[in-house]
């Protein structure tokens, strides 16, 4: 079930994936012979998408982690990203472009970064964040991001490009693949 969220990004190391679907099983999730959870592909741009399933719903265009006890048990499952969850150790970080239902459709491809950019549709939730700010997640509101820092850890390799004030999806640039800085808290 695609989303036709993508402009002008697509799969060149698996060209069958879509980057911008969501799958009821892991069979259609592969787009590709022998295609599993945890495979990573790169788009035409050079960005890397990892192959997961939603531990939960997941609102459209959230900053996700993957749980760490998920990658030691092959099960790459992913969840809406709050700041607790950046506090407790790094973790493989990434934005989810769809909404998931995690009940029917599951199975996703994740955008880790580099990459996205203007008119690309690589978007998160942000409030309350300046424009090229280092980002945190929102207090309070799991997925998102702001540029207050309250004791967490920044995400690193993040930028949005559109300064917020109320929680908006936004595009953002990716200047490497996200990741958490465990040590840029207050």
């Amino acid at each position: 079930m695609a989303a036709d969220v993508l402009t002008g990004i697509y799969a060149v190391t698996q060209s069958q994936a879509q980057l911008d679907a969501t799958y009821a099983s892991l069979d259609d999730a592969g787009g590709f012979p022998g295609g599993a959870l945890g495979d990573v592909v790169i788009d035409n741009k050079g960005g890397q998408w990892m192959l997961v399933k939603a531990a939960e719903n997941i609102t459209r265009y959230s900053l996700c982690h993957i749980t760490n006890a998920s990658i030691i048990a092959g099960t790459y499952l992913a969840e809406m990203t709050e700041a607790a969850d950046i506090a407790t150790g790094p973790k493989v970080l990434g934005l989810c472009l769809n909404t998931i239902v995690a009940a029917t459709n599951p199975y996703f491809w994740l955008f880790r970064g580099p990459g996205g950019g203007l008119n690309s549709g690589v978007k998160v939730r942000s409030e309350n964040a300046a424009a090229g700010a280092l980002l945190y997640p929102l207090s309070g509101t799991a997925g998102a991001v702001d540029d207050a820092n309250v004791d967490e850890g920044v995400i690193a390799g993040l930028q949005t490009l559109t300064t917020t004030t109320t929680i908006s999806a936004v595009e953002v640039y990716a200047t490497t693949i996200m990741t958490c800085n465990l040590t840029e808290t207050d």
